[in-house]
């Protein structure tokens, strides 16, 4: 039987007593049917914890937390997706989607053929993120950025990344060949909109050190091509880590 996770807040964790929000209560026990003494998986702060479950009354659902497990191997390969604004809908899958196949850090870029142009961090997103964390078993949650243009990405990008431009063209190496010549374990993904980027945000992509890689002849959606990418990333890590052992 799979494990029951649930993502709680700061304000809903004292010491070691948990009380859920009435949404999460509700979910606790008409959902998942657990009673007084059954177990469960509770994320905190990027920490998984288990709990044992005490009082279960209407909205209300109190645990009591018995156990620290360790957080995600501190090896493993982190993903910097960065992508293009793009509607409320791919947004979304990209967010849920991408959270369920390991991306560690999300990033809407505006650019200049974004179909979607948002200023501010929607809290839906990071609900949606929190979500999918509990449903596919991570115990890190990502981080979902504010949006922000292409050129200050990537001033902010680091010297440990390797970052990928995802990108079309008959010269243009599969992002697989890449990633074998070899890349560090932090990984920058970097997905255009539908009408592709402009030249002039290619050349500052390529200047800022980012690898221009294909993943095929067929042109993608962007949350296509984001979520393909992201599961190349985590198949490619998994090999790495089998290999090693």
């Amino acid at each position: 039987m799979r494990k029951s996770r649930i993502v709680v807040s700061a304000d809903e964790i004292t010491g070691e007593i948990v009380k859920f929000s009435e949404k999460k209560a509700y979910y606790v026990a008409r959902v998942l049917r657990l009673k007084p003494g059954n177990l469960l998986h509770v994320v905190h702060a990027g920490t998984e914890l288990i709990a044992e479950i005490q009082t279960i009354d209407p909205g209300r659902v109190t645990a009591r937390v018995i156990r620290v497990l360790t957080a995600e191997d501190q090896d493993a390969t982190e993903i910097i997706l960065a992508f293009s604004c793009v509607r409320p809908g791919p947004m979304e899958q990209i967010l849920r989607h991408g959270t369920e196949l390991g991306v560690s850090s999300f990033a809407p870029i505006v650019t200049a053929r974004s179909n979607r142009r948002p200023t501010l961090l929607k809290k839906r997103w990071e609900h949606i993120v929190e979500s999918a964390v509990g449903q596919c078993g991570r115990s890190m949650i990502p981080i979902v950025n504010a949006p922000i243009g292409l050129d200050e990405f990537l001033q902010r990008r680091t010297p440990d990344e390797s970052g990928f431009l995802l990108s079309v063209g008959q010269n243009v190496p599969s992002f697989i060949s890449e990633l074998e010549k070899g890349a560090s374990w932090r990984i920058v993904l970097l997905v255009g909109p539908e009408g592709g980027f402009e030249e002039m945000e290619i050349g500052a992509a390529l200047a800022a050190g980012l690898r221009r890689v294909g993943l095929g002849n067929m042109i993608l959606r962007t949350e296509t091509a984001a979520l393909l990418a992201v599961g190349i990333v985590s198949v490619w890590h998994k090999r790495q880590a089998d290999q090693s052992h």
